[in-house]
């Protein structure tokens, strides 16, 4: 289900070392682009630490050192866990660390709700006009003219490509390449800064 939220946000994904030592240039660099941040900020992911015993499921006993280093990272960057979020993500073993944390606007719950419904052929084909048809021309050298033009023929593979995605994570690479070619500005370039790209 397509919800015009309107709403803008920066994104940080985060997979973290599994030693203490090595995290805390993680919390560090969260510190320094957090002023960075225009908008509303989520970092999400696996930040091997937790913040509560009850959350460690397993592996190595919690030490007070890695939650002070931890909360104050969440502390400093203005950070909040997001609500109704408890790490549970469906895999039991996972539960001890995948967290989201965010700072500004969040979404109610039942606009987390709407977001978890499959999309469908209608939304697809919205976005899919939404799509300037002067766009650059992808690897195939199809662009979205071609696929609005051909729509009455291409729409179900189209469509069953895009739901396979939402439901199983999983994108061909073919469809997400670009093709970087380099143009020279002068005769006889000698340096990178003497091209142009054009993706």
């Amino acid at each position: 289900m397509y919800i015009p939220l309107q709403l803008k946000f920066e994104v940080t994904f985060v997979y973290a070392f599994n030693l203490k030592e090595n995290r805390i240039e993680l919390w560090n660099y969260l510190r320094r682009i957090q002023p960075m941040c225009t908008k509303a900020w989520m970092v999400l992911g696996d930040f091997n630490v937790v913040l509560r015993k009850e959350d460690r499921l397993e592996g190595n006993t919690i030490t007070l050192a890695e939650v002070t280093e931890f909360q104050s990272c969440i502390d400093d960057c203005l950070l909040e866990e997001m609500p109704g979020n408890k790490g549970d993500f469906g895999k039991e073993r996972l539960k001890s660390s995948k967290r989201v944390y965010t700072q500004g606007h969040t979404l109610t719950e039942e606009q987390r709700i709407q977001l978890l419904e499959p999309v469908t052929d209608d939304e697809i084909k919205k976005i899919i006009w939404s799509i300037n048809i002067n766009r650059s021309l992808g690897p195939d050298r199809y662009g979205s003219g071609f696929f609005r033009a051909a729509w009455h023929i291409v729409e179900p593979e189209v469509c069953d490509a895009i739901k396979d995605f939402f439901k199983n994570g999983k994108l061909l690479k073919q469809l997400n390449t670009t093709v970087i070619s380099v143009i020279p500005k002068i005769e006889k370039p000698e340096y990178a800064s003497q091209f142009r790209l054009i993706y």
